[in-house]
């Protein structure tokens, strides 16, 4: 690609973009999204045939302007040369940190967030310092126009730049010499991506997903997680990769918690339909993929819950809770991505951890507990990307936490300064002292230097 070239000749050529010039970048991109904001929401809406607008703003413009506000805060800290420690017999030499640029970095972004994970990379690569390349997903043309609008106002296409197309463009993108590699997706692309990047030997950022696990706790409140998951798995109709995917529950609770879930949900939306706080699938192709989970769950033996006695209608899934399910059923080996939600009993926190553990590491898990020790367990046991307790989604929102999958949900992670340092390369200084005792190591090799050798080790 002609526009990846002239990146790596431009930032050949310049230095490190200094910490004015971040920030003045970081500036121009927060004016930018905030000038365009009604834009970004109606453009989304578009895409998606409905999308809520408060939720838009929630999830996608405020995240970012709030993201980009810490970054400009912290960055000079960010930035600071980082102090380490010299070993004694190194004395009086010293040790330092640099963060730099790693060069040109290329960004592959999914539609379900398709401002907000387009942006957030972008806001930590320029932070580091770097060029970006962006290649959105091509579900979302209308938003990736407005995107392209925002970016070509603000920056010259060798500093930031867009690149669309379907599948082909993101074959051709991903094998590309970036110096590094974000991308955000299913683990099926992935997989591929890493392929394609492993012939470059460039570092790569996976952003995936799994089945994300909501645990209530014996001693938890069933209304209280009932309301609490349902926030979280009904926030754009469930397309949110750390969306709550089942419900573990205890076994003589199961009816408990399936008509909580139902009530809770009908307090959150009166109506799903009509209600333009409730967002359609993104497409046809995923509506059906979703249609058929549910209806092959049935067949197989779930019962399912509608919240409401109505049909999916207007690219909108009503969405429906789902008990007698079994792990070997699509909606509990798969990412769901939607508003269907099983509910799984337990016998013992034992078989829960047993439970979780015996499939691939989720993105996130949700703990429902005041119970100290039980808590223990469940963070020292599970395996997972992050963690929020007695609440969902939260954990994504907050700036100084980093957030990133493991295993099969993914590699790396981002945000604030864990995002800064993803897309920076740590490069380890030492400098030697004007007056030192390197000399005595050097050969011929002395007694002395032996004696010294065997006092280190």
């Amino acid at each position: 690609m002609e526009i990846f070239e002239k990146q790596k000749k431009a930032f050949a050529a310049h230095s490190a973009p200094t910490f004015a010039a971040r920030m003045a970048d970081l500036g121009k991109l927060y004016a930018g999204i905030k000038a365009h904001q009604d834009e970004i929401v109606e453009a989304i809406s578009a895409d998606f045939g409905h999308r809520s607008a408060f939720e838009t703003r929630m999830a996608e413009t405020s995240f970012i302007l709030v993201d980009i506000k810490h970054t400009q805060k912290h960055l000079k800290s960010w930035m600071r040369r980082k102090r380490r420690k010299v070993a004694l017999h190194f004395m009086p030499a010293s040790n330092y940190v640099d963060y730099v640029p790693k060069g040109v970095v290329g960004i592959l972004s999914p539609w379900n967030y398709p401002f907000q994970l387009s942006m957030a990379p972008l806001v930590a690569a320029i932070a580091a310092g770097n060029r970006v390349m962006i290649k959105p997903s091509e579900y979302t043309p209308k938003c990736n126009a407005v995107i392209k609008d925002i970016l070509a106002e603000i920056f010259d296409e060798k500093q930031v730049a867009m690149v669309e197309g379907g599948a082909d463009v993101a074959a051709e993108f991903s094998a590309l010499a970036f110096d590094h590699l974000f991308f955000t997706g299913s683990g099926r692309v992935g997989k591929y991506v890493l392929q394609a990047a492993a012939k470059n030997l460039t570092p790569v950022t996976l952003e995936l997903g799994g089945q994300s696990p909501a645990i209530v706790g014996a001693d938890y409140s069933i209304k209280k997680a009932a309301k609490r998951i349902m926030v979280g798995k009904l926030l754009n109709a469930g397309q949110t990769c750390i969306a709550p995917d089942h419900v573990l529950v205890p076994q003589n609770k199961i009816s408990e918690m399936v008509q909580a879930l139902l009530i809770e949900g009908r307090k959150l939306y009166p109506s799903i339909m009509g209600n333009d706080e409730y967002s359609a699938i993104i497409n046809d192709a995923q509506l059906e993929r979703l249609c058929q989970l549910r209806d092959n769950a049935v067949r197989d033996g779930a019962v399912a819950h509608k919240l409401y006695n109505a049909d999916d209608e207007g690219g909108k899934m009503m969405p429906v809770i789902l008990d007698h399910v079994s792990p070997l059923m699509g909606v509990m080996r798969e990412e769901i991505f939607g508003p269907i939600l099983p509910v799984v009993g337990y016998e013992s926190l034992d078989k829960v951890i047993e439970f979780v553990k015996g499939d691939d590491q989720p993105l996130a898990a949700y703990y429902f507990s005041h119970d100290r020790v039980e808590l223990s367990r469940l963070s020292a046991e599970i395996l997972c990307g992050n963690v929020t307790i007695n609440d969902t989604l939260f954990h994504v929102a907050q700036n100084d936490l980093p957030f990133g999958g493991i295993g099969a949900s993914g590699m790396g992670n981002y945000h604030g300064y864990d995002g800064f340092k993803t897309f920076s390369h740590a490069k380890g200084v030492f400098k030697q002292a004007r007056i030192n005792g390197a000399g005595m190591l050097n050969p011929p090799y002395s007694k002395l230097a032996r004696r010294v050798i065997e006092w280190l080790g």
